[in-house]
């Protein structure tokens, strides 16, 4: 509760806003204002404080308010309740509340408001004049002003101030409530002041000082970051309500105040006094001033929670903190000062203090940041972050895996224990000089040496090693078991020793040696050394830039986002690629090439591989009859796939194209997809399968079988053979030289199923009773494109020359029967006229 006794001003981070000004005297008994709420968001709000509503501003309410006229006496007040709650009726309409209304009357019980516009009134001043609150025996305020409505946009342009000047004998001349609801954006109040600064001598005596007057900032009942900075008040304590939404609230006042935070991760700052603080849900900061008498009483509620201690502890007393009791976690201030009970604290931040700090956490995960002097850290149970800081600390990881960090500079010197658990030493700061860090986990004490001048004491029970925030060389020997190290920004040496280890060099030109096991090399950020010895176990290099495996690496995996490429060498190697275009050469040995996304170049090399491109436009190289390619994504999820294949290969599943290499006689087989066949300069056997297919058989002898779908065949150079079959569609044959070339049709296809017809300069052969037929492009164009021989399934055989004789002599026939070559082959006729069709045929197929 706070009185409002001089002058207040508030401070907000967020939009500027605009002035509200309430001038003139309040005549009334007992008059006051009951509450001003500005309100940022739309919804029903709760009123902190009691009496009724003198104003409520929706921020996102929209057009333009103006309240005049006078009041008279009467039994109720004048106006007692303007609610603008529905945005139905447009933008920008003009509610004004005017004239003289007595005896209860309400001049306006409800209105609607547009969701859009501004609040404008000359200087940006909504004015509520003097005479507008009745006078005489009741009291005159308005009970009620309410603008609720949708998401629109309000500019207040100008202060935001209230001010007002009481005279009269019999006054309270009390501000009992101010209430701020902010929503989901940022806000800025500057300059907000409450000034009651016209209270009469007469009054000096009154009841003023027994009033319970409210003064609490709610910073939302919707979901908003909030940041509420209270400075340079007197008075007693307030209460500040977060609300939901991430806020930050500041209140450097000498008083004991009340922070809420409510949902949502808030900084809270109580500044002096002995204040409460109410972290509510969320992962809370909350901060407290360490000096005697001035310990606040802490909940931080659920959510993982900070306590940050700031300030001079006075004299050389120690500031203990007990975060292992869920229930009563007390500061001491060197043992005689006992702050209230601070609960729901998971961490400490003491590094703003000029002190030294004792804490011990608890049996969860803690972060313990020590002060500037000679701390001491416990971290019990729980995989725990600590870090001393600056001084001479000791620090206690206890169990579980800890990561505990050690400032390296002369004369702060940590002792530290680690405790079970895999745990990891942070080397942090800038080594003086040239010298050189020198960190061997092998031993019991893990003693960590400066250049050899400089020795600090025992480090034990460490498994890892992060000097990646070091300015400076180390050189670091992991111990039996499994470590990760990290090297600095500088040149370093990490050797791993036995165990599966995993040594990332950082910035610099390192030398990285994982000794026996199954190790992991990071790399990228500098030119690195990898060394590894023979029968050392499976180790695998992962690196952000191109990369070629050295002597007894077995597996590369490319991380980063860039096209960066990766060779393998004599040994079975796994490579990986990233999601960019990456180019993977597997060497000798039966690799396992994997390219992810990006279109990839896959090259197995030497030795029977194992190919998958994943997403994107794959090209595969295939050089052995043992090699793989899988494409697991289907559609446009795998992109446009190719094999470059210099042995025969069958397209498997989502492949879409094949193109043989070098010169021996290939055979390349599609898939049920529309495929791209090549052939190379060798005699070629390419057949389509399903779906729509391309097939070119190069130069060489080749033969071509579109299969089912409609298929287009170029046998290119050379004497090529065409087969087709029954059911294999409608294909296209381009024919380009060769002097024997050949259309086989399937058994069961003899020369009186075959119908022949001229269609421009094309040659078009149809199966009579199906949909299926062969078009021979440019038949007529050139000799160059004629196939030389045409074979029906029993082995009749129509030659090139003879194909303008048959045509000729069927259609005389069908001009002196009026039957069709279609009709005929279907059997119309009489018997003599099929008896002459059949002899037509059989002098024309040999």
């Amino acid at each position: 509760m706070a009185r409002i006794t001089g002058s207040t001003t508030i401070n907000w981070s967020g939009v500027s806003l605009g002035r509200v000004d309430f001038v003139g005297h309040f005549h009334t008994f007992a008059s006051r204002v009951r509450q001003l709420l500005a309100a940022f968001y739309s919804g029903n709000y709760d009123i902190v404080s009691p009496g009724s509503t003198l104003l409520v501003l929706d921020m996102r309410f929209g057009g333009r308010l103006s309240l005049s006229g006078s009041g008279l006496d009467g039994p109720a007040p004048v106006i007692r309740t303007i609610d603008f709650k529905n945005p139905a009726n447009g933008s920008g309409e003009v509610l004004r509340a005017t004239g003289t209304v007595n005896g209860g009357t309400e001049i306006l019980t409800s209105a609607t408001i547009g969701s859009s516009g501004f609040f404008e009134t000359v200087n940006g001043i909504i004015q509520i004049p003097d005479n507008f609150l009745t006078s005489g025996a009741y009291v005159g305020n308005l009970t009620s002003l309410v603008a609720r409505v949708g998401s629109a946009t309000v500019t207040f342009r100008g202060t935001f101030g209230l001010s007002g000047n009481l005279s009269g004998a019999s006054m309270a001349g009390t501000v009992t409530g101010i209430t701020v609801v902010s929503g989901g954006g940022a806000i800025t109040m500057t300059g907000l002041s409450l000034s009651w600064d016209g209270i009469e001598a007469a009054l000096a005596a009154d009841t003023l000082a027994t009033v319970e007057d409210l003064l609490a900032f709610v910073g939302n009942h919707m979901p908003g970051n909030d940041a509420i900075t209270y400075t340079n008040r007197s008075g007693a304590g307030m209460t500040f309500v977060g609300g939901a939404g991430n806020d930050s609230i500041t209140i450097l006042g000498p008083h004991g105040d009340t922070l809420v935070g409510g949902d949502g991760d808030d900084v809270l700052d109580g500044g002096l006094g002995l204040d409460t603080i109410i972290g509510g849900g969320g992962n809370d900061r909350i901060i407290m001033l360490v000096t005697p008498g001035n310990t606040d009483t802490i909940n931080a509620g659920p959510g993982i929670d900070t306590l940050v201690l700031t300030g001079t502890v006075p004299g050389d007393r120690e500031v203990v903190v007990n975060l292992s009791s869920t229930t009563d976690q007390v500061v001491s201030i060197g043992g005689a000062v006992d702050g209230p009970t601070q609960i729901n604290v998971e961490h400490l931040d003491a590094s703003r203090i000029v002190g030294f700090v004792s804490a011990t956490g608890g049996a969860g995960d803690n972060v313990l940041i020590g002060s500037r002097g000679n701390d001491t850290l416990d971290g019990g149970d729980g995989d725990d972050v600590l870090d001393g800081g600056r001084g001479q600390d000791a620090v206690l990881g206890g169990a579980g895996h800890d990561r505990i960090t050690m400032l390296v500079t002369a004369g702060d010197v940590d002792t530290i224990d680690a405790g079970t658990g895999v745990d990891t030493l942070i080397l942090v700061g800038a080594v003086p000089g040239n010298r050189r860090v020198l960190v061997d986990l092998s031993q019991v004490d893990q003693v960590v040496s400066i250049g050899g001048l400089l020795d600090v004491p025992v480090q034990s029970n460490f498994e890892n090693l992060d000097a990646s925030k070091l300015g400076g060389v180390v050189e670091a020997t992991g111990g039996a078991g499994d470590n990760v190290l990290i090297g600095s920004r500088g040149h370093d040496v990490l050797i791993g020793g036995a165990g599966d280890d995993v040594l990332i060099g950082g910035p610099g030109n390192d030398t990285l040696s994982g000794g026996p096991g199954d190790d992991t090399y990071v790399i990228g950020q500098g030119t690195d050394v990898l060394v590894e010895e023979p029968g050392a176990g499976t180790d695998l290099v992962e690196s952000s830039i191109t990369h070629a495996l050295g002597p007894n690496f077995e597996n590369l995996t490319l991380t980063g986002t860039k096209p960066i490429n990766g060779t393998g060498n004599e040994l079975d190697n796994v490579l990986i690629g990233n999601n960019a275009a990456n180019i993977l050469i597997g060497g000798a040995g039966n690799d396992t090439l994997i390219g992810n996304g990006g279109n990839d170049r896959l090259d197995g090399g030497v030795g029977d591989d194992a190919m998958e491109g994943g997403a994107g436009n794959d090209t595969y190289i295939v050089d052995s009859l043992g090699d793989t390619v899988t494409e697991s994504l289907a559609g446009a999820a795998g992109g446009i796939d190719l094999v470059l294949s210099a042995v025969d290969f069958t397209l498997g599943p989502n492949v879409e194209h094949l193109t043989l290499t070098g010169t021996a006689d290939l055979a390349g087989t599609g898939n049920e997809l529309n495929n791209i066949l090549i052939g190379n300069s060798g005699n070629n056997v390419l057949e389509g399968g399903a779906g729509t297919d391309t097939l070119s058989g190069g130069a060489g002898d080749d033969i071509l079988a579109g299969g089912t779908g409609n298929d287009t065949l170029n046998g290119g150079s050379g004497n090529d053979t065409y087969l087709f079959g029954l059911g294999d569609g409608q294909d296209v044959i381009q024919d380009g030289g060769g002097t024997t070339d050949r259309l086989v049709f399937d058994s069961g296809i003899d020369p009186f199923d075959l119908v022949l017809s001229r269609r421009v300069n094309d040659l078009r052969i149809m199966v009579q009773g199906t949909s299926d037929h062969v078009t021979i492009r440019n038949w007529y164009a050139s000799a160059n494109n004629r196939i030389e021989t045409i074979e029906a399934g029993g082995g009749q055989v129509l030659l090139s020359t003879q194909v303008n004789q048959l045509l000729q002599a069927m259609a005389t026939f069908t001009r002196q029967t009026g039957l069709s070559w279609e009709a005929l082959a279907g059997g119309a006729g009489t018997a003599q006229q099929q008896t002459d069709f059949q002899n037509i045929l059989a002098a024309n197929w040999q």
